[in-house]
C-alpha cells in the first residue's frame, strides 16, 4: 500500500518487524519434525493463512499513513480475513469517533472481523521502569496508543515470557548465556573489552584505540541505552553487550538501539560480572566464541506485566486494554532465514491474534448447539 507495489518484505528497514510478527502468528518451522528443534520456531497458529498488507513503505519512511491503513483494513475484510492484527500505533491515543482509521476498524468489527491492536510501549505512571513522563515532565495516565484506543479495537497489553531464548559465549572452560539483539546474528569469534557503564569518561579511560573493532561490555545504568551506543559508536566499536544492574538479579535488560549491522547483546548481572572479571584477568581484552545454537533460561518475571506496556484507561475513560499477551522477550523469525528476540506489545498482539485464530477454528468445528453453549 505505502509503495504501491507487491513487495511485502522490509527491504530497507533496519528492523524486520513484520516478519517477526508474522512468525509469532503462523511460523511453521518444525512442521513435520518428529522432535521440533529449538531453533525452528512454530507460531501460535502454524497453519494460519496470512494476508501481508504492507502499510510501512520501503521507499517512504514517514510511518504508516491513515489512507493506507484504511485501504488495508477494507481490503482485508473484502478478502475474507477473520482477524486483523495491527502491531502499530502512536502514543497517547484518543477514542475519536470521527477518526478515519477508527471508523474503518468499527466497520470491520460490524463485518465480523476481530481487529487486534497493540496497546503501545509507553508504560504508565505506575510502571516499574518510571519512563513515562512526556517531554514537559508531565505524568500521563492516557498512555495507551492509537488505534488501540478506538472502540472497535481489541487492545492488547504485554506480559513477560516464561523463558528467555538465549545464545552462549565460551572462553576456556566457561560458558555464559546471553541474548542476542542483532538481527544479523551469526556464530562467530569476538574480542571483548570492558568499558564500565559506557560513559564518555569510561571510553576516555579505556582509550579509543583499545576499543576500535572490539565489542564493548558495559553495565546498565548512569546513562540511557541509546546514549551508551552513540558514545561507543564514536569510538568505532564492533558492537556492545549490556549486562544488567545488581538490583535486578536473574533478569536480562530489554533495550533497543539503532545499531545497524553491529553486534549487540544483553546479559544478566551475574553473568556480566563474571565476564568483566575474565576480561580483567586476560589483561583487558578477551577472545570469546559465540554460538548460534539457541538455549532457554528461566525468566524470573514470567507472566507479569511488562514494564514497557501501555495500559488504560483512555482519556475518555474507556476500558482498555481488554487483554494481555506474551510480548516480553519473544523469539521469532526475521528476514534472511534468521531468528531474533524482540519485546513489545507488537509481539503481544500477534500472540493474541494467533490464539483467536485457533478459537475461531475450534468454534467452526462445533455444531450449532455446541457453538451457542461455548
Amino acid at each position: 500500500y505505502a509503495d504501491n507495489s507487491y513487495e511485502v518484505t522490509d527491504t530497507s528497514e533496519a528492523s524486520a518487524h513484520g516478519m517477526h510478527v508474522s512468525g509469532i502468528i503462523a511460523g511453521n518451522g518444525s512442521i513435520g519434525d518428529a522432535e521440533p528443534a529449538l531453533g525452528r520456531i512454530d507460531g501460535v497458529a502454524p497453519n494460519a493463512q496470512l494476508l501481508a498488507m504492507k502499510i510501512f513503505g520501503n521507499k517512504i519512511h514517514t510511518g504508516a499513513q491513515d489512507v493506507d491503513l484504511i485501504r488495508a483494513i477494507e481490503d482485508s475484510v473484502k478478502l475474507g480475513a477473520d482477524i486483523i492484527n495491527m502491531s502499530l500505533g502512536s502514543p497517547n491515543g484518543l477514542n475519536d469517533p470521527s477518526d478515519g482509521v477508527g471508523k474503518a476498524i468499527a466497520k470491520a468489527r460490524e463485518a465480523g472481523v476481530l481487529v487486534v491492536v497493540a496497546a503501545g510501549n509507553s508504560g504508565l505512571n505506575t510502571a516499574l521502569n518510571g519512563d513515562t513522563q512526556d517531554a514537559l515532565g508531565v505524568w500521563d495516565d492516557g498512555s495507551l496508543g492509537s488505534p488501540a484506543s478506538m472502540t472497535g479495537s481489541f487492545a492488547v497489553a504485554s506480559v513477560a515470557n516464561g523463558k528467555f531464548t538465549a545464545r552462549t559465549m565460551s572462553f576456556g572452560d566457561t560458558t555464559l548465556p546471553f541474548m542476542e539483539m542483532s538481527e544479523d546474528f551469526r556464530e562467530q569469534d569476538l574480542s571483548l573489552v570492558a568499558v564500565g557503564q559506557g560513559t564518555e569518561e569510561d571510553v576516555e579511560e579505556v582509550g579509543e584505540d583499545a576499543l576500535r573493532g572490539k565489542v564493548a561490555v558495559v553495565k546498565r545504568g548512569e546513562i540511557d541505552f541509546q546514549d551508551k551506543w552513540d558514545i561507543l559508536n564514536e569510538a568505532r566499536v564492533a558492537g556492545m553487550i549490556i549486562y544488567n544492574s545488581e538490583d535486578e538479579p536473574g533478569r536480562l535488560p530489554a533495550y533497543s538501539v539503532s545499531s545497524g549491522p553491529h553486534f549487540t547483546g544483553a546479559m544478566r548481572n551475574e553473568d556480566g560480572v563474571r565476564l568483566v572479571q575474565a576480561i580483567k584477568d586476560a589483561g583487558g581484552e578477551l577472545n570469546v566464541h559465540v554460538s548460534a545454537t539457541p538455549i532457554t533460561i528461566p525468566n524470573p518475571d514470567a507472566l507479569t506485566p511488562s514494564s514497557f506496556t501501555s495500559w488504560g484507561p483512555t482519556p475518555t475513560l474507556d476500558f482498555k486494554p481488554q487483554i494481555a499477551g506474551i510480548g516480553g522477550n519473544v523469539y521469532s523469525s526475521i528476514n534472511r532465514n534468521a531468528y531474533v528476540t524482540m519485546s513489545g506489545t507488537s509481539m503481544a498482539s500477534p500472540n493474541v491474534a494467533g490464539t483467536a485464530a485457533l478459537l475461531y477454528q475450534n468454534l467452526r468445528a462445533l455444531s450449532g448447539a455446541e457453538r451457542a453453549h461455548a
